[in-house]
């Protein structure tokens, strides 16, 4: 058994609060899921025509709708189709499930997964997961996560019927991979009770050791974990300064082969980590905590012409050369301002100019620009760490 340490009280916060924002590439996975659940679904004959349309048009409405996400969807539709028929030519009683939530509690306190895809059919569950990103090819081979959905869903199901096999898949359409992979029951059900079952009780009540690894990328609390940062200190200490460089020898041909690709292979994970951890710093300063050494300063600006045509119309009543405002559009503020020059760029134009803050920026606190204060040009409704 692991040695027991104490809780981190700021992770657990983290986690149960929701406070990590979720990220553009989570919130475009959900999207998808949800425009696979709606066409799933419809296709399978589990919705109307009508509610069908109407959940489309709310989902082409999202702000992260591209035409682009279409084609990878109807591919992982397509493959769910095949496998519902491959279910349904082995059992003409087959159960077939879309986002089917399972309950985990008797393996984990407070457990619960849901399946992307779920069939049960002569003996045979098929747990099938979409992954919508681009960026690591993931095996179902011996894959935990999948066991997990494929325990959820044994457990709900078994009592009805008999599963001698779990059949789990992962789909990656964007990266045009499939991959599956079978457990016996047996096999599930004694890795659920020697591993998974005893780990979540020490997870849960706040023991354990915290391992960093690739999975870190997925963790929500990653930015508050002690033992993700000592890794990232010892990366940044050890693997990027190889022992074949010597110091300040300037000639890449010193690398070597083994070298470069080591430092390739750790890019994403401490880049994921970093993008995190200054992401948290910077939103934690909007919300008002100091940050040793650092201040909140004001971005820089934008100035804009909103109202163009009144702005011509008084260029015009001044006998300004319409070269500055030719056709039906402005020149640029630059430009405008070198044709006017900047006393009568103020007096002619001054009236039709806004200008838009820039966002905040975080920096050295050497720079000379002034530190905002807590009420300047703050947004009040930043729910943040900190």
């Amino acid at each position: 058994m692991a040695d027991e340490i104490e809780p981190v009280p700021e992770i657990e916060l983290a986690l149960l609060l929701g406070d990590i924002e979720e990220t553009t590439f989570a919130a475009e996975g959900t999207l998808a899921h949800e425009i696979s659940e709606n066409e799933l679904r419809y296709r399978l004959k589990l919705i109307d025509k009508e509610a069908y349309h109407g959940t489309k048009l709310k989902l082409k409405a999202h702000e992260l709708f591209s035409l682009d996400m279409l084609e990878p969807v109807e591919d992982y539709v397509n493959f769910v189709l095949e496998q519902v028929a491959e279910a349904r030519t082995n059992s003409t009683g087959a159960l077939i499930l879309i986002e089917e939530k399972v309950s985990l509690e008797a393996y984990i306190p407070e457990g619960f997964g849901t399946g992307d895809f779920i069939a049960l059919s002569a003996g045979v569950l098929y747990v099938t997961d979409l992954k919508f990103g681009m960026g690591v090819r993931v095996s179902a081979v011996d894959n935990d996560q999948l066991k997990i959905y494929g325990l959820g869903a044994y457990d709900k199901y078994s009592v009805l019927h008999e599963i001698h096999t779990i059949r789990l898949t992962v789909v990656q359409p964007r990266l045009d991979a499939v991959s599956t992979w079978d457990i016996s029951s047996e096999d599930l059900l004694e890795w659920a009770e020697n591993f998974v079952k005893p780990q979540a009780k020490i997870a849960f009540s706040g023991r354990g050791e915290l391992v960093p690894g690739d999975w870190c990328r997925f963790c929500d609390a990653k930015v508050l974990c002690p033992a993700l940062k000592d890794e990232m200190l010892r990366l940044a200490d050890e693997d990027f300064a190889p022992d074949s460089v010597e110091l300040g020898d300037t000639d890449v041909h010193s690398l070597h082969f083994e070298d470069v690709m080591e430092i390739y292979l750790l890019a994403d994970r401490v880049k994921s980590y970093l993008n995190a951890v200054e992401e948290h710093i910077y939103n934690s300063a909007l919300g008002g905590k100091k940050w040793p050494g650092l201040k909140l300063v004001a971005g820089r600006g934008r100035r804009s012409i909103p109202e163009a045509e009144k702005a011509m119309d008084a260029l015009r009543k001044k006998s300004v050369p319409e070269i500055l405002y030719k056709q039906t559009k402005l020149r640029g503020l630059t430009e405008l301002q070198k044709g006017l020059g900047k006393k009568n760029m103020e007096a002619f134009l001054g009236p039709f100019i806004t200008y838009n803050a820039g966002k905040p920026t975080l920096v050295d606190e050497s720079d000379r620009r002034p530190a905002l204060s807590r009420g300047d040009d703050f947004d009040d409704d930043f729910d943040l760490l900190g």
